[in-house]
């Protein structure tokens, strides 16, 4: 991804104050989390399309008149899975991952052998 929109965010776990231009209402006060793509590339590979990005979490934290920011990624399952490997390992909405061919051609052997068979003493 080339675009501004496929660019790699980063983590900012620490409060960062932010400029405010102009002034803030009085009565604004909390916190705005907003949750949006951030990481479009894991290793060498990357997302085919902006939706795909790994999430990162954006706050917002007003109070006093001030700003400040901090972004974590979310840790879910396929960002643990995909950090690991250091590469895509779970496809997305616009991103295929080519399965391994060998799991795929055992797959069948491997769930014939697994079958169970239920038997009834009734």
């Amino acid at each position: 991804m080339q675009s501004i929109l496929g660019k790699n965010g980063s983590e900012t776990p620490e409060p960062v104050g932010a400029e405010v231009k102009g002034s803030l209402p009085v009565w604004l006060q909390g916190t705005l989390i907003r949750n949006g793509p951030g990481l479009f590339s894991v290793g060498s590979s990357q997302y085919n399309h902006w939706f795909d990005g790994l999430s990162l979490i954006h706050s917002f934290t007003f109070c006093n008149g001030e700003v400040s920011y901090r972004s974590k990624f979310l840790k879910s399952d396929t960002y643990k899975r995909n950090i690991q490997a250091d590469r895509i390992m779970v496809s997305e909405f616009g991103t295929m991952i080519y399965p391994d061919p060998c799991k795929n051609i055992f797959s069948r052997y491997r769930a014939h052998q697994l079958q169970v068979q239920f038997l009834s003493s009734w």
